[in-house]
């Protein structure tokens, strides 16, 4: 498990949302596991400029955490696998619309993605 540096944090913040996406990604494949942030249920939240319910996600526990502020300030950085996000996470939240947001921070709603996307790059990585 690699510790996010403040630098690193910082870098990351200036990516472009596609290569947020692309280090995620990356990072997933590496490390094996996805955070999300869980209280009474999985954190959640509406994107209020594209009007979409999304899901937030992180490749690694200190960026999950430094997201549990505010309405998630008791939230818990928790892991699943990559094989739990394709065959049980990304199904049920193609099913319910629910976006993925990749990256978010407190300031920003991160990279909304479609979950069947997240899905097929994983699956797709992970047979090449």
């Amino acid at each position: 498990m690699m510790m996010i540096e403040m630098k690193e944090l910082e870098v990351i913040k200036q990516l472009t949302a596609e290569e947020k996406y692309t280090f995620f990604i990356e990072q997933v494949i590496e490390n094996g596991e996805i955070w999300g942030l869980c209280g009474e249920g999985w954190a959640s939240f509406l994107d209020d400029t594209q009007g979409l319910q999304a899901f937030p996600v992180w490749s690694d526990k200190a960026f999950a955490e430094l997201n549990a502020v505010g309405q998630w300030e008791n939230f818990k950085a928790t892991p699943f696998t990559v094989q739990q996000l394709i065959s049980e996470l990304a199904p049920e939240l193609t099913q319910a619309n629910i976006q993925l947001s990749v990256f978010k921070f407190p300031q920003d709603s991160g990279h909304l993605i479609a979950a069947e996307e997240v899905s097929n790059t994983l699956q797709n990585k992970l047979a090449s």
